[in-house]
């Protein structure tokens, strides 16, 4: 999946900053998106909506790893 990003900081109107991150997908990279999409039944194949999916997918093995990790040490 062939991408580039780099992260931006951004100034905001009170005076603080964010960073935030851009990612440019190829249109090989985003038709696997939009595949994956289909295949979640994500409404409108939206690609973002694919993202979202895959970060909560990878936050739920984390979680599971921590904990597997925390038994072990009981």
């Amino acid at each position: 999946m062939p991408t580039q990003s780099h992260i931006e900081e951004e100034s905001k109107d009170d005076g603080s900053t964010r960073q935030k991150l851009v990612v440019e997908f190829s249109n090989g990279s985003l038709q696997q998106l939009r595949d994956l999409a289909e295949f979640f039944k994500i409404e409108g194949k939206d690609p973002y909506e694919t993202i979202n999916l895959a970060i909560g997918f990878l936050e739920k093995i984390k979680e599971n790893s921590e904990k597997s990790k925390d038994a072990k040490v009981s």
